[in-house]
């Protein structure tokens, strides 16, 4: 998946699907747009459904999955098809279908079409941040088969690796400097529920990729 992605000019996603089998080009919503022009030529654009990328694409039901995160962050350029208006998302913004631009939110972000090498020149504070928010976020995300809660983030654990000139030497994205800061995890709930991996795929006790759930990350 990590090749597919990262080799693709632009993905397509159908964010406002609600499963595989639906369409993502019916709209329930229909824009409608004006144009005023004054005496120097100036135009600007009114429109009766504004953008919304926080609900349409960030807090859309698609983006609650594993297999979604890696999608995005390995994509080079996306086109998001939502429920009202279409989003372009590349390494300069958002552009959304009624002209508004969306500039960067945070230095480190989804927007970045050489994920993730920007943590080259990032410094080791931002790095850590980064690696945090990223595998608090990745863990309280849904999966149809909790087995696959490892490999579905190798994609992104490869390209973090190699970008950072390091080894995943422990395996489970626990990086050579980051294994210490990645015992720091807590169960979000008392139920720690073990995920039965197959022969040969066991996770070790101490990784948080070893239960179901999300967990806290805590900052030292």
């Amino acid at each position: 998946m990590e090749d597919v992605y990262t080799s693709a000019y632009c993905t397509l996603a159908a964010i406002s699907a609600v499963n595989s089998s639906s369409g993502f080009l019916e709209r329930t919503i229909n824009s409608e747009y004006i144009c005023v022009q004054d005496d120097s030529g100036r135009r600007v654009y009114v429109c009766t459904n504004t953008a919304d990328f926080d609900t349409d694409v960030e807090g859309a039901q698609r983006n609650t999955r594993v297999w979604v995160m890696q999608e995005r962050f390995l994509s080079c350029r996306t086109i998001h098809f939502g429920a009202h208006q279409a989003y372009w998302e590349c390494g300069e913004g958002v552009y959304c279908e009624d002209l508004t631009r969306l500039t960067r939110r945070t230095i480190i972000s989804k927007l970045d079409p050489k994920f993730p090498y920007h943590l080259q020149h990032s410094g080791v504070r931002s790095t850590i941040h980064f690696l945090q928010s990223l595998l608090e976020d990745y863990s309280k995300r849904g999966l149809s088969s909790p087995t696959n809660r490892a490999v579905a983030l190798s994609g992104l654990a490869a390209r973090i690796a190699t970008a950072l000139q390091c080894k995943d030497a422990y395996g489970y994205s626990a990086f050579g400097f980051y294994l210490h800061r990645s015992l720091l995890w807590q169960r979000t709930d008392l139920q720690k529920k073990r995920i039965q991996y197959g022969t040969g795929k066991e996770v070790p006790s101490w990784s948080w990729m070893a239960y179901e759930g999300g967990y806290p990350v805590h900052s030292i």
